[in-house]
């Protein structure tokens, strides 16, 4: 997994997953398909209060390949 940094090498807050190979996409899917990461995701919602989300300039989500 790749983290962006600035020009001063400090993280930014962009979030995602990079996937380089057919082998890295079937071990996400294995990790995302766990029951007990499912579980604890709903339940880390329960104990967080959503954030707004900042409008886009487009309006549409980025999908990059």
């Amino acid at each position: 997994m790749l983290l962006r940094v600035d020009s001063a090498g400090s993280a930014t807050k962009k979030r995602g997953i990079v996937v380089r190979s057919a082998s890295e996409l079937d071990e996400f899917n294995r990790i995302l398909a766990n029951q007990k990461l499912v579980e604890l995701a709903r339940k880390v919602d329960l104990v967080n209060p959503k954030q707004k989300e900042a409008p886009t300039a487009t309006g549409s989500n980025v999908f990059e390949i």
